[in-house]
Order: structure tokens, then sequence, then C-alpha cells
């Protein structure tokens, strides 16, 4: 269950999209079929994609109003008790922040600048 203080930061951050039209509880109906309650509650996500070769990391989800970039959402992240490589620097097209594991650590050994 989302606290009334994260869903005033959501509600903040959704001045953009409402209008006339659409009222914020149409467009947090719409949030909630869009992430999940972890997403939604700590306004980043933990993904796997092609940066970094399929390791996990962590990215913003800005329209959640708690983190508007990647390096934000990897500070709320270490906050929420989430270890991140902090000890490397990656070659460049590769650069982000990537979840301490052993399978990450081997994923990204070849992306190590």
């Amino acid at each position: 269950m989302l606290s009334k203080y994260r869903i005033n930061e959501i509600f903040n951050a959704s001045m953009f999209y409402l209008d006339d039209e659409r009222d914020f509880e149409e467009y947090f109906e719409e949030l909630k079929t869009r992430y999940s309650e972890d997403e939604l509650k700590n306004g980043y996500t933990i993904i796997s994609d092609n940066k970094g070769h399929g390791a996990t990391r962590i990215k913003a989800l800005p329209d959640l109003g708690r983190c508007t970039s990647d390096k934000e959402a990897m500070e709320c992240a270490k906050k929420d008790g989430i270890k991140i490589i902090e000890d490397v620097t990656f070659v460049k097209h590769h650069r982000a922040f990537y979840l301490d594991t052993p399978e990450n650590r081997t994923i990204l050994k070849s992306l190590i600048q």
C-alpha cells in the first residue's frame, strides 16, 4: 500500500499529464496498470536489457515523481539497501548503475574501461 506522502509525490509529478478531461484518479489508475506496486513506491525499476549485455541495472521512472534521473534512482536504490557497482568505470555506451552481484560482475567484465 502506498503512503499518502508517496501518492502526493506522484500527484505533483503528474500535473503535466492532467487537464480538464483527465483527472488524477483516472491517471493514477492508469499508472497502477503500467507499474508494479514496488515501482510505484520506489520511483525506479530494476531492468535487464541490451545496455550492459543483460546485466541488471537501476532505471528511473520520472513520471512517478521520486527519481528524475538514473543517478537519482541509484541514490534512492542505495537508501533502499540495494548495492551498486561503483568501483569500476564502464565503456561509454554501457555506463549505467548496475546492481553489485557476482552475476553482473561476470557479465560486465568485458565492458570495464
